[in-house]
């Protein structure tokens, strides 16, 4: 049915085909109805053919199913297809809406170059090799790809989106959104008139991620809760995973915080990336990040105990429990000059500066016992070193050592939940 002839109406419901059906070239003018039509070898419907409506629900093709340069006027229906080989819709392809729910394509599904100006639904689509939506590949309209699976890669690297659903969605090689060493374009976020486009990865599996600083969507866009990745830097080269722990964690903060809606998750599975890749120190203060996310969307008592944690123990996270040794110094510091400058009974001995810090620091951290002098000197019962003032701002100290050693407690031992 190729080389450029021109059909209306043309019904192929239920046929069966041993060897290939060729479209390639040709015109139809109104409705190509083939639901359930089987061919034993290729389909080809590409070379610039031009359909309308086209109905291939439930169609099995044993081999590959070509649609390199095609227009599709009309809408495509292809639910429940069934492709033995991969699903060709390349090359400056045009489409309006295309449904390919629960369709199953053995190996590649590639749409590099092509544009789709309607709506692409691809839910529970099984790809059993690569997804390639890239190379300038133009999505004007919503592209639902919830609960597919995809064998290998998801390569969406020089391609713009209005909107891309991944929702349940399960890649077990590599969402590719611009990698390093394979050149192309990153991932533009854009409708057709010009507004920012999204990216829903709630609850969406990958293996790794292969990303691009500049390739993700705008703060508001994205949706992370429950997104899954095992490893940061794609299957490019190692250079991958270095670029990504470069970027800091002052910046995989505001990629997170591109999701408006809290979520522990992205930060966990930040942390586990980093982790996974020798990278300790980055994951705590990935960790450290999450932490003081979940702070600001606290109110109450939990707010004001979650500052506590936060300002004086550093959640308790990696090395950020040392801040206490800053309350420590500026506190004992304070207690020192107080106490060179006003105790009559620091004056009468001659005591210095030094000692007086070391009085404080004592009073402050009442289990250890620097020296036993100093603990004496505090013991005045009879008011002959300290005014009722003096020793009542040295008790409140004392208090203030027993919260600072609470806090630092409750940080590190886990009673904070901390993730």
């Amino acid at each position: 049915m190729g080389g450029g002839a021109k059909f209306r109406k043309v019904v192929l419901r239920g046929a069966s085909v041993a060897g290939a059906v060729r479209m390639w070239g040709s015109t139809f003018g109104g409705e190509l109805s083939a639901a359930n039509l089987h061919v034993g070898a290729n389909l080809s419907m590409g070379h610039g053919a031009k359909f309308n409506n086209v109905i291939l629900d439930g169609a099995n093709v044993t081999d590959s199913i070509n649609m390199d340069g095609s227009i599709f006027g009309g809408e495509l229906l292809a639910s429940s297809l069934h492709v033995g080989d991969g699903l060709f819709m390349r090359d400056g392809a045009k489409f309006r809406r295309v449904f390919l729910r629960n369709a199953s394509v053995a190996s590649n599904v590639e749409m590099d170059g092509s544009t789709f100006d309607g709506e692409l639904n691809a839910d529970a689509m099984h790809v059993g090799g690569s997804l390639f939506m890239r190379d300038g590949a133009n999505f004007a309209d919503k592209v639902f790809l919830m609960f597919a699976t995809i064998g290998q890669i998801l390569d969406l690297h020089g391609a713009t989106l209005a909107s891309l659903d991944l929702s349940g969605a399960t890649i077990a090689g590599e969402v590719r959104l611009g990698a390093w060493g394979i050149g192309g374009r990153v991932t533009g976020w854009r409708t057709a008139q010009g507004e920012p486009g999204d990216l829903i990865l709630r609850n969406a599996k990958t293996g790794s991620l292969g990303d691009d600083k500049d390739a993700w969507p705008e703060r508001g866009h994205l949706s992370l809760e429950g997104f899954s990745f095992a490893h940061l830097g794609g299957f490019v080269e190692r250079q991958g995973s270095v670029v990504a722990r470069e970027r800091g964690a002052e910046w995989w903060d505001e990629w997170a915080r591109r999701d408006t809606h809290y979520s522990p998750h992205p930060y966990q599975q930040l942390a586990a990336a980093f982790t996974l890749a020798g990278d300790k120190d980055l994951a705590d203060d990935i960790r450290y990040s999450g932490r003081v996310r979940e702070h600001e969307t606290q109110s109450g008592l939990n707010w004001l105990w979650s500052g506590f944690l936060r300002w004086i123990a550093g959640f308790g996270v990696g090395t950020y429990p040392f801040r206490v040794l800053h309350w420590v110094g500026a506190i004992s510091l304070a207690g020192a000059l107080y106490l060179w400058k006003y105790a009559k009974g620091v004056r009468d001995k001659g005591h210095g500066f030094v000692w007086c810090w070391g009085a404080g620091l004592t009073r402050l951290l009442p289990v250890i016992e620097m020296n036993k002098e100093f603990s004496d000197f505090f013991n005045d019962p009879e008011r002959e070193r300290l005014t009722a003032r003096e020793n009542a701002a040295f008790s409140i100290m004392g208090v203030f050592g027993w919260f600072l050693a609470a806090i630092l407690i409750a940080a590190v031992s886990g009673i904070t939940g901390k993730s």
